[in-house]
């Protein structure tokens, strides 16, 4: 039997076509971004059950005063107000793994 090169490598392309568009997808669905991998620290984290999009503004290098560490992410700890009273506040703050202070905003209504 003649092997057929050009069949075989249009197999091939179809199936990394495949897996990067679920990729491409999953990453969206998760992270509320399209790429292939998330941005360090993500668009979009899940907390206290919530999603939280993280602002795009410039990031602050120590945490402010009045916050006090709520959760661990796989992105860096959970930071919310002393005063919070809510299971989900409407704004908590990422702190990465490079020590900056992220502030994120709630999802969706409370």
């Amino acid at each position: 039997m003649k092997k057929r090169p050009a069949a075989s490598a249009a197999i091939v392309v179809l199936v990394a076509t495949a897996f990067l568009g679920s990729r491409i997808v999953w990453v969206h669905d998760a992270y509320g971004e399209w790429g292939i991998s998330p941005a360090s620290p993500p668009l979009r984290i899940s907390t206290f059950g919530r999603d939280y999009d993280r602002s795009r503004l410039k990031p602050v290098t120590t945490a402010l005063p009045g916050l006090r560490s709520v959760d661990s992410t796989e992105h860096g700890t959970v930071l919310a107000s002393d005063s919070a009273t809510t299971s989900s506040p409407t704004v908590v703050y990422l702190e990465d793994p490079e020590g900056l202070v992220w502030s994120c905003a709630l999802v969706g209504g409370p």
